[in-house]
């Protein structure tokens, strides 16, 4: 492999995930785009893999992605649902804890090469298939791992205080600070409308959209299982179908599509209502936080140009759950 155009922390680093991943000789290696997690393409004497740095993820997030991968790889290895094999290292995990590419302790997760081709959202089978494929996973996550309750609350830090440093470190000018940080009250209470919502948690993807599945053969291949955690099911499926119908103005006709599929393997969702939205409300304001924290330069290792993408992600995360809840009234009647 040639070394010369990489930094010594990446050489070191490629070194370390063969060695800890059993990978032999490592002829190639290509940075690959990611708006978060950085991921890179091997090529190897034993074929292609994708290796995946989580930089973000903390001690307990550290175990909670450990689980994730076990699920993903149990439900791969029984073909309940298709997607790249997750591989695992010496020790028989699927999580390594190396030193990373810009020298910080990182979880590290490998994966096959998998060829497919982007879904064509605008298939009403493909949406079908996409149904039917977060069904299989819930299904499976109802017999893996089930919870009498649980939360869709992923920051660790409060919203409104997340808005209040990163209106002060001057990426968002023109806003009305009061405005933003109703809107930060009004989806809050929408995820703990949601939250409280009858039915047992049971243990899930919890990102099942076009931008984590690839299409090979007609099947819809589920990829970026890193987030897979207790979810109401329901609150998953409506979540899911307005990414696969399009959360700006979405398709009526193809969130019908997607949750045909979905009911068609058993269960029946024919109503909407305000809470049943509370997921990707939740999932708004997460990545809002996350985003504005790089952006505030929380993490160290983020690079200057990584804050600038990320302030703009933040701010393009507050106008959409702005958007959104005004939208809200009106997704009630896809259905």
């Amino acid at each position: 492999m040639d070394t010369e155009k990489l930094s010594v922390p990446v050489v070191r680093f490629v070194s370390s995930v063969a060695s800890e991943f059993d990978l032999a000789e490592v002829v190639s290696v290509l940075a690959m785009s990611g708006s978060a997690n950085r991921l890179w393409q091997f090529t190897t004497t034993k074929g292609a893999f994708v290796v995946k740095e989580l930089p973000y993820n903390d001690v307990e997030q550290y175990f909670e992605l450990r689980k994730a991968a076990n699920f993903e790889a149990t439900l791969i290895s029984k073909q309940l649902v298709s997607g790249p094999t997750p591989v695992q290292n010496r020790s028989g995990d699927y999580v390594s804890l190396l030193t990373d590419s810009r020298g910080k302790e990182s979880p590290v997760r490998l994966h096959h090469w998998f060829t497919g081709a982007p879904p064509n959202v605008a298939d009403p089978a493909t949406l079908v298939n996409a149904g039917h494929t977060l069904r299989a996973i819930q299904r499976a996550g109802s017999s893996w791992s089930v919870r009498p309750k649980g939360s869709l609350q992923l920051w660790n830090t409060d919203p409104s205080s997340v808005l209040e440093h990163f209106l002060a470190s001057g990426h968002f000018d023109g806003a009305s600070s009061t405005a933003l940080s109703s809107t930060i009250a009004d989806a809050l209470e929408l995820v703990r409308a949601g939250e409280s919502m009858p039915g047992d948690w049971i243990y899930t993807h919890r990102d099942h959209k076009p931008e984590n599945c690839l299409s090979q053969d007609g099947v819809v291949a589920v990829l970026d299982w890193d987030e897979c955690n207790y979810c109401h099911p329901r609150l998953e499926a409506v979540e899911s179908a307005l990414r696969w119908a399009g959360t700006d103005d979405p398709n009526p006709e193809n969130f019908i599509a997607f949750i045909t599929g979905y009911n068609e393997l058993g269960t029946t969702l024919e109503t909407l209502r305000d809470q049943d939205f509370a997921k990707w409300i939740a999932e708004l304001l997460s990545w809002f936080c996350f985003q504005a924290r790089r952006t505030v330069g929380e993490w160290p290792e983020v690079t200057e140009a990584e804050r600038i993408a990320s302030a703009v992600l933040a701010r393009n995360a507050l106008a959409t759950l702005q958007s959104s809840l005004t939208a809200i009234p009106r997704w009630t009647h896809l259905l």
